[in-house]
């Protein structure tokens, strides 16, 4: 069946009913695990057990094996891999049944925080920081693999600030350009390099003076040569 979108007001609708449905069933596991936690109590474990497999991976079942633990005679077997009896010798009473049900379950454990599926900076850097340790150490050495992701990683960074200037130097730049050589001495200050300072202004039609033009072609010119007897050999 082919794809049908939804009116934007329906589907405000049925995001509202998910909301509520959801408020509901974190309400209902509540009221379930409560109970589970006192026919535990009871030395009978297969409440909690029933109520663990009923959720899915995606219903917190962290935060409910956590809450279960904390308040009822049970514990998760890794190797039956259910929840079994252990006598943690918890009586229930009155306030004791106060304690439990002033408890949350999908609170017992903090949600995992969202992250998004393209964010894997922290992870390279954390990667580049253990192999570096690691080769100062003397327990590893450097492979190519790490050379790579490294240069990449870096070469990244530097794309990221390089945007940075960017962003700074259009937004200083009057409409005429003509402030162009107080724009190129604050990219100098916020650390760009001299050379991209006056290609960046350059770039986005800053006037600068005619002699640091004529180093900035100088220097380029420079370096084609450099490049082109590298080529040539």
């Amino acid at each position: 069946m082919p794809f049908k979108p939804l009116e934007l007001a329906v589907l405000t609708v049925l995001i509202a009913n998910i909301k509520t449905l959801a408020d509901h069933l974190v309400a209902l596991i509540q009221d379930a695990a409560v109970n589970a936690i006192y026919f535990s109590i009871t030395n009978n474990v297969a409440p909690a057990q029933q109520l663990y497999a009923a959720l899915n991976s995606g219903t917190r079942k962290d935060s409910l094996l956590v809450y279960l633990e904390t308040y009822g005679n049970m514990t998760y077997s890794k190797v039956m891999k259910k929840i079994m009896f252990f006598n943690a010798e918890r009586k229930w009473t009155p306030e004791y049944a106060e304690k439990v049900s002033a408890a949350k379950w999908n609170e017992a454990k903090a949600a995992p925080v969202a992250k998004s599926m393209y964010d894997c900076e922290d992870e390279v850097r954390k990667f580049i920081a253990t192999m570096q340790k690691n080769v100062e150490r003397g327990i590893a050495t450097k492979t190519h693999f790490f050379d790579v992701v490294s240069g990449a990683y870096m070469a990244e960074q530097l794309n990221l600030r390089d945007a940075q200037f960017v962003g700074l130097a259009s937004r200083g730049l009057d409409e005429s350009g003509s402030n162009g050589d107080a724009v190129f001495n604050s990219l100098l200050k916020q650390g760009c390099d001299k050379q991209r300072a006056v290609g960046i202004v350059s770039d986005l039609g800053g006037v600068l003076p005619q002699g640091l033009l004529t180093w900035y072609e100088n220097v380029v010119a420079g370096n084609m040569a450099t490049d082109e007897a590298q080529q040539s050999k």
